[in-house]
């Protein structure tokens, strides 16, 4: 394992998680758009962005090439089709005010995605790494109770995202043509839609006040960049350590929700939420020793 490219890919990968923990706060300021127009609006403008860093990095020639891999161009579809109603979906939930709904979804996700990487990438946990994972299941079975009904939001965060995250892992292509691609992909709905909206007499756009204005104009970069670092540092460190590093977005979106969009969080939920965080000390503990292990395994090596 080379460890500069390990390091690199956990601070990608929490810097990833820092940025959408705190996306109810920048969503919810557009919220007047509604979800499905404030989801295409958020396309055209990522569009525009990729276009942009494409144009500054001259990576055209790497869009080229990876149109003569028909698999690969394939895969990136069905991304982008994963990426789009996990978009879709969190933005119904943060207009609607159900933020902490979509917080558990990502409490649920990074299960999935330990649960993938054992079972299809054949990633090999250890003893305390499995037991946390037992650990997390308690507490999400917990807050499921807790609530009194199958958390269909929630699931549909999980269940689009991880497999995402699977196929980012399994299917490595270079960072930028990938997220290039991913929108693309997601550009005729987009246009489609809003074209619609604008005949209906519907578009918002001119009208919205300077902040949100500007924030929609910044909707792109503010959702290619978490992707690029995504992307990128899913490829540097296992599939289980994405998941695990993923609890720090949804207990940020927690905290927001209760903070600034006034969701309750008992005393018998918060307690669900500390089961999963017990689970994730006990995980990052077990995944540093493994790490400080491998260094010191290099480092007589080395020597040798």
């Amino acid at each position: 394992m080379n460890q500069s490219e390990y390091k690199k890919g956990i601070f990608y990968t929490l810097g990833c998680y820092l940025m959408w923990g705190n996306f109810p706060l920048y969503w919810y300021s557009l919220k007047m758009l509604g979800s499905t127009q404030l989801m295409s609006q958020r396309i055209i403008w990522s569009v525009v962005f990729v276009v942009l860093v494409l144009t500054l990095f001259r990576e055209w020639k790497s869009i080229l090439a990876v149109l003569t891999q028909r698999k690969t161009v394939l895969v990136l579809f069905v991304t982008s089709q994963l990426l789009f109603f996990n978009w879709l979906t969190y933005l119904w939930a943060i207009t609607a005010n159900r933020v902490v709904d979509a917080s558990l979804g990502y409490f649920i996700t990074p299960l999935f995605s330990i649960f993938l990487g054992r079972l299809i990438l054949k990633e090999r946990l250890s003893h305390s790494q499995s037991m946390a994972v037992g650990i997390a299941i308690v507490g999400i079975i917990w807050l499921t109770i807790v609530g009194q009904t199958i958390p269909y939001v929630a699931l549909g965060l999980a269940i689009t995202f991880s497999f995402y995250g699977l196929l980012k892992k399994a299917y490595p292509v270079k960072t930028l043509p990938s997220i290039a691609f991913e929108t693309f992909f997601m550009l005729p709905f987009a246009s489609i839609y809003l074209f619609y909206e604008f005949n209906q007499g519907n578009l918002v756009f001119t009208e919205l006040p300077t902040l949100p204005l500007v924030l929609l104009l910044l909707s792109g970069a503010a959702t290619t960049i978490p992707l690029l670092l995504f992307s990128e540092g899913a490829k540097k460190i296992p599939l289980s350590l994405v998941g695990i590093v993923q609890f720090v977005s949804p207990t940020l979106q927690m905290i927001n929700g209760v903070l600034f969009f006034n969701d309750s969080v008992d005393f018998m939920r918060l307690m669900g939420f500390i089961i999963v965080w017990v689970a994730v000390v006990i995980f990052i503990i077990s995944e540093y020793r493994k790490y400080q292990s491998q260094v010191r395994l290099l480092s007589t090596k080395s020597k040798d």
